[in-house]
């Protein structure tokens, strides 16, 4: 949901979390509230003159491995909360994904943080997840070392398992929109991995598809509530996929009508006419706040030509 009265100060050259480029380009980072801002206050990478797209890539696993253990902590709690602000219309129209460990769906990771708990990400590269924001930020940064990331992550609650290897992040990346004004088109973030898992499992692709508004879409993420059409064999989490028909591109946003639930924060909203390996935008919210589009569909960033930038610039970042 969307948080209220954040308010962060920046001093120039302060351990905040915000870089400022000094004087002259103080004004330029205002006015533009796409700049990166780092979980360990390193400046803003260099963007790309002409971003192009990310391609994506099926990883070198051949199948998935022996089933691993995923810690799960504070967020091992069943969520009994009412979800009928997410569903759009009279039903729950997401299905379970049939074969999460294999690409492109085991691309698709689970993010688990002790700031929100539960989330969704999409790799983007070989070390890099992107999400929602306030998966990684909200009145502060969540600990990297507590940041969990793993991909194919299903079973019962306590029992959780993957078959693939689970990473922590070394780096996080958000945007001044999010950090500083709480704007939620500008709600998108980046885990920088400590291990090659996308080289594993492999990515999505993305792009700034034009015109995704008005197409058939779905949104794939991870189902934490146990309590909707998304179950499969009386499991606590799955992967799902909600399709939906409705979208409208507005203020760089992309508002469509797929049925999203808690924990599908950071997933990737996906217009299979486009490109069916790619991501248009990254969901970030549900509807029933606000007034007009946001009351009646749920919502994410578009992935435009800036947005892209940044996408592009977090992932070519080496963190050692």
């Amino acid at each position: 949901m969307l948080r209220k009265g954040l308010s962060i100060f920046v001093v120039a050259g302060a351990a905040t979390g915000i870089w400022v480029a000094g004087d002259p380009g103080l004004q330029g980072a205002a006015q533009d509230l796409h700049v990166s801002v780092a979980s360990d206050g390193s400046p803003p990478p260099q963007l790309p003159s002409s971003p192009g797209r990310i391609d994506p890539f099926a990883g070198t696993a051949a199948g998935p491995g022996a089933p691993r253990p995923l810690p799960e902590g504070q967020a091992d709690t069943l969520d009994t909360r009412p979800t009928f602000r997410l569903v759009i219309g009279d039903h729950d129209e997401r299905v379970p994904v049939p074969t999460p460990q294999t690409h492109p769906d085991r691309a698709i990771v689970y993010v688990l943080t002790p700031k929100a708990a539960r989330c969704t990400g999409w790799l983007v590269g070989k070390d890099t997840v992107i999400t929602a924001g306030h998966c990684v930020f909200s009145t502060s940064w969540a600990d990297p070392s507590q940041v969990r990331v793993a991909s194919s992550v299903s079973g019962e609650r306590g029992s959780r398992t993957t078959p693939y290897p689970i990473c922590t992040a070394r780096r996080m990346y958000s945007t001044t929109g999010w950090v500083s004004k709480n704007d939620e088109a500008h709600d998108y973030a980046a885990i920088k991995l400590n291990c090659d898992l996308g080289t594993t499992v492999g990515w999505l692709g993305a792009g700034n598809e034009p015109s995704p508004g008005g197409k058939a879409h779905k949104v794939v993420g991870y189902d934490v509530t146990h309590q909707s059409q998304c179950k499969d064999f009386g499991r606590f989490l799955n992967l799902c996929s909600g399709p939906g028909a409705k979208s409208v591109e507005s203020d760089g946003l992309l508002f469509y009508d797929a049925d999203t639930d808690k924990g599908e924060s950071g997933a990737p909203v996906i217009v299979p006419a486009s490109c069916a390996l790619c991501a248009v935008a990254i969901h970030g919210q549900s509807r029933g706040h606000g007034t007009g589009l946001h009351m009646d569909l749920n919502h994410g960033v578009r992935i435009s030509e800036r947005v892209l930038k940044n996408l592009v610039a977090w992932r070519a970042v080496v963190v050692r």
